[in-house]
Formats: C-alpha cells, sequence, structure tokens
C-alpha cells in the first residue's frame, strides 16, 4: 500500500546545512574566545611579574626610610 501526499504538499525533510553552518559560527565564536582568554592570561600574568619586580626594586627603599626614622 503506497502512501502518497495530498496535493500541494510537499513533505520535506529536514536539512542538516543550517546545523552545520550555526556549529562552524559556534566554533569559530569558541576558537576567538579562548584566543581572548590566552591574551587575558598572558596579560595577568604580565601584570603580576611587574608588580613582583616593582615591589622588589622598592624593599631596599623602604627600609632604608624606615631606619631613617
Amino acid at each position: 500500500m503506497k502512501t502518497s501526499n495530498p496535493p500541494g504538499i510537499v513533505m520535506q525533510h529536514p536539512t542538516f546545512e543550517g546545523l552545520h553552518l550555526h556549529s562552524s559560527l559556534v566554533d569559530q565564536r569558541l576558537d576567538a574566545l579562548k584566543s581572548l582568554v590566552g591574551k587575558i592570561n598572558r596579560t595577568y600574568d604580565y601584570v603580576v611579574e611587574y608588580l613582583k619586580t616593582t615591589l622588589k626594586a622598592e624593599e631596599p627603599q623602604n627600609i632604608k626610610n624606615i631606619q631613617q626614622f
């Protein structure tokens, strides 16, 4: 027994082209986000090292200033 569609109605099967495109855009945005987070982490590490270096450079001056009082 063969079933047929009523006249004027075409059965469409879902396509995954849109889903593939959406997935590709999501992947691109995830890659961009990972890159941004990596840059933020490197900047944070740089700032922390800079602050440590600055504090070490100021320690002897602070000790001298304390001894003068």
